[in-house]
């Protein structure tokens, strides 16, 4: 599953074609020289996880955990509205299951993906039961984190998510919105995952793990609901961790969990609050596709 520079640059360059992997639109500074993205040496499993390396100064990237949701659709299309595409990681076990290695799909769960997906958003793998660490207690994840499980296991949780998700967007004919990149199930992950995941049967760009660098661990938005936080609050701890990054390096990967009543307010009240400001080092906060994570043309 390791590929080759060459091969790589193709691949980024395919994605790039097939996925639109260019910037939102917004205006380009004057200062900033438009030129082709940067790649990663392959694309394949990582040993470490891969967030905001690749983008520039005052550049945002949307991914949304743990739908697909009813509320999904509502972000999906508070983000058509604003011209903006974000990255939808789907738990598949809310598509259906997977038996004899066919796809049996829930049509609700499947229509919401759809959904999303017709609203220009697109599609990524965040496995088959999200297992976390001392919270999934149900098999198969048995109180395990995804680093945790047995290869095989670790293998059937993306495997299944992979022909789940690629099912449910044929359904609604809207395969090309699927860009597989995967998400490990809060973050656990480690170099033993990467080189299992290498051998999984998995589309040839498949691509992760993405992990995310806005808010702040401790921050995130569930944590926000569990203490019966405002909007607004949850919103400002976004901001206050976007404001301590570094002259320079204000760059984010962004995670909102699109499975809450509130996912869509939050995800308006934190681009309000970060899109068209200036970076300390005085670029325009903009939002650019998901595929810039891995390299893209501005």
């Amino acid at each position: 599953m390791f590929l080759a520079r060459s091969v790589a640059v193709a691949l980024v360059a395919s994605l790039s074609l097939a996925l639109g992997c260019v910037a939102d639109a917004s205006p380009v500074e004057p200062d900033e020289e438009p030129a082709a993205g940067t790649s990663e040496d392959e694309l394949t499993f990582r040993s470490t996880a891969t967030s905001n390396v690749n983008l520039r100064d005052g550049e945002v990237v949307l991914t949304f955990d743990d739908g697909p949701a009813a509320t999904s659709v509502d972000v999906a299309e508070l983000l058509r509205s604003r011209g903006h595409t974000g990255l939808f990681f789907a738990v598949s076990h809310h598509l259906g299951s997977v038996e004899g290695g066919r796809a049996r799909l829930d049509d609700v769960a499947a229509s919401r993906l759809g959904a999303i997906a017709a609203r220009g958003q697109l599609v990524a793998n965040h496995t088959h039961n999200h297992c976390i660490r001392g919270v999934s207690q149900s098999a198969p994840c048995s109180g395990r984190g995804f680093a945790d499980l047995p290869s095989a296991e670790m293998k059937r949780q993306v495997e299944s998510a992979d022909i789940l998700i690629r099912a449910a967007l044929a359904r609604s004919d809207r395969s090309s919105a699927y860009l597989p990149f995967f998400r490990a199930p809060g973050n656990s992950w480690n170099a033993g995952a990467a080189t299992t995941l290498a051998s999984a049967s998995l589309p040839t760009a498949a691509y992760g793990p993405i992990a995310w660098n806005l808010p702040r661990a401790g921050e995130e938005d569930f944590q926000c609901w569990r203490r019966n936080e405002s909007v607004a609050t949850c919103a400002n701890r976004y901001l206050s961790a976007w404001d301590a990054l570094p002259s320079g390096g204000q760059k984010a990967v962004v995670l909102i969990h699109d499975n809450f009543p509130n996912a869509a307010a939050l995800t308006r009240a934190v681009l309000d609050g970060l899109v068209g400001r200036r970076t300390k080092a005085g670029n325009t906060v903009r939002v650019v596709r998901p595929g810039c994570v891995v390299g893209c043309t501005r």
